[in-house]
């Protein structure tokens, strides 16, 4: 298991970085359907990606309070902590915080990490399976949206904005990263 490239935490977590342990991308912000999936079979470990902003529904919420009554202990959940969602701050929304508190309200595990650290998000990957006390996990990985591209980082019109082609070679010079032959380079969405 390695990270190569520091991503951001929402493209490292869905890309399967454990070992001999493949899991599932679920598209879909009913995360109540998705969880269902958990309690059907506890025997396989789920993992499911969500973003904070969608921590303003109540479905997350549902499924939050299902999962630790039921004591899903596959289940593994990583909140996207950037702050933002595609209106606004998510404080500034609806407040949050504090969001671990919440989530242990219902019963989870929860873990606070930096979404940026390659080691810190695979240290805690790795874990997962020595977990023994029946309760779901929430990763709560903090990051900052754009972060290292110095005209996208804490913007909002960045969380769902698509860069010109002159913002997307300065980006691409920022971050170090070499994209050519890839659908970014080619313009492609």
């Amino acid at each position: 298991m390695q990270c190569v490239h520091p991503l951001p935490v929402s493209v490292a977590l869905t890309v399967s970085v454990i070992e001999g342990k493949p899991f599932y991308r679920y598209r879909s912000s009913m995360v109540g359907k998705c969880f269902k999936h958990s309690a059907s079979n506890t025997t396989n470990d789920r993992m499911f990606l969500v973003g904070d902003g969608e921590c303003h529904e109540g479905s997350v919420w549902e499924a939050a309070m299902f999962a630790g009554h039921h004591q899903l202990g596959n289940l593994t959940v990583v909140v996207d902590r950037n702050r933002q969602c595609v209106t606004d701050f998510t404080e500034d929304c609806v407040r949050l915080e504090p969001l671990s508190a919440k989530w242990e309200a219902f019963g989870w595990e929860t873990r606070s990490i930096d979404g940026h650290s390659c080691g810190e998000i695979l240290e805690t990957l790795r874990a997962i399976g020595t977990r023994e006390n029946g309760k779901p996990l929430v990763i709560i990985a903090n990051t900052i949206k754009g972060r290292g591209v110095s005209f996208m980082e804490r913007q909002l019109h960045w969380h769902h904005g698509i860069p010109a082609p002159d913002e997307l070679e300065t980006a691409r010079k920022e971050l170090d990263v070499d994209l050519s032959g890839t659908a970014m380079q080619k313009g492609i969405s």
